[in-house]
């Protein structure tokens, strides 16, 4: 007698799973009165407070960013200025800094939103790619009071000695409508380094040159409290 070969057993089906890379996850955001559909990937990966957000308990139920019906709302921001970031992040997310920093025709203002943003979300790449293309820029222009501001509000310590020194040597006094960039604390204590410089150049004899003042130091004391690094 023979055996009877026993029938095949039939595979069970398997179960499709999700590609690591090239499944994307999508978020609608609502900035203004534009809805924004994204892959949330970049934000995870890149930005620490969507990172942190998204994995909250609890966020899942909310439903918040899953549909035109009810987009994640982002507060404080300008329609313009996530466009911007947008399209910074989305062109360099596969490059790094240094490359990516090329590929960019933003304006200036356009770059000082993403740096802006990027700070407030703690996007380190894309605040790198930020800096990078605005310091040739401030570089060009640093008697402009405007850097002075951008230095403080998104904690570019890099251009905070840079920009001081350059309004102390400026030719032009400061202006009504620069009053409110700086502070008036600056501004009283940018009166009183610029008049020291002027009549220390104006004593001179013509053997020590214009920029023989110490400013670098100047600055340094008179606004140690800002520029000095933070004990915390």
């Amino acid at each position: 007698m023979t055996l009877q070969e026993a029938p095949n057993e039939v595979d069970a089906p398997v179960a499709p799973h999700r590609d690591s890379t090239f499944y994307s996850d999508h978020v609608v955001i609502l900035v203004e009165d534009s809805l924004f559909k994204v892959p949330k990937r970049p934000f995870v990966e890149g930005a620490q407070v969507f990172k942190d957000m998204f994995s909250l308990p609890g966020y899942a139920e909310t439903a918040d960013g899953e549909s035109d019906d009810k987009p994640l709302k982002l507060e404080g921001i300008t329609k313009d200025g996530f466009r911007a970031l947008l399209r910074v992040m989305f062109e360099s997310y596969h490059q790094p800094p240094e490359v990516a920093k090329s590929v960019h025709e933003l304006s200036t203002e356009e770059w000082v939103e993403v740096l802006k943003l990027a700070t407030m979300w703690e996007y380190d790449k894309i605040r790198r790619i930020a800096l990078a293309n605005l310091t040739p820029r401030f570089e060009a222009d640093r008697q402009s009071t405007r850097w002075l501001g951008y230095a403080r509000r998104y904690e570019v310590r890099e251009w905070l000695v840079p920009a001081l020194c350059a309004l102390a040597r400026r030719p032009q006094a400061i202006q009504l409508d620069e009053v409110d960039d700086l502070g008036i604390e600056t501004v009283v204590r940018m009166a009183e380094i610029r008049e020291d410089h002027r009549m220390l150049n104006a004593n001179t004899t013509g053997l020590r040159p214009y920029l023989a003042y110490d400013l670098v130091s100047v600055i340094n004391r008179v606004f140690a409290e800002e520029l000095l690094p933070s004990s915390k």
